[in-house]
């Protein structure tokens, strides 16, 4: 990941965050399964991600709002040509969603 200077004093972020991880997901009423899968994030510095999540006036994100705004693509590694996955299914899951947000918010930039 690059730095760039930005007008606003802080070092502009360039270049997506990917991460590897097993993501429980739902199968049916009562089954979950575990699948490795490769999340790319843009990426953010911690202030920024506060800033947003606790904007005055505004209603509580979720961790579903979350991923949408940060992750850039989702793929199934169980797969050999590695799909991407359908975000809008994963994140009907809340668990699902809760982990790949947890995974983003280990990997701010300070």
């Amino acid at each position: 990941m690059k730095n760039l200077s930005s007008p606003f004093g802080r070092p502009q972020l360039l270049g997506n965050i990917s991460r590897q991880f097993d993501l429980a997901v739902q199968t049916g009423d009562t089954g979950r399964v575990k699948r490795p899968v490769q999340a790319a994030f843009r990426p953010a510095y911690r202030r920024e991600v506060e800033n947003w999540l606790l904007a005055p006036g505004e209603s509580v994100k979720t961790d579903k709002e979350l991923v949408l705004h940060y992750l850039v693509e989702l793929r199934d590694l169980s797969y050999d040509d590695q799909p991407q996955m359908c975000v809008a299914d994963v994140l009907k899951d809340r668990r699902a969603a809760a982990m790949i947000a947890a995974v983003f918010l280990q990997n701010l930039v300070e």
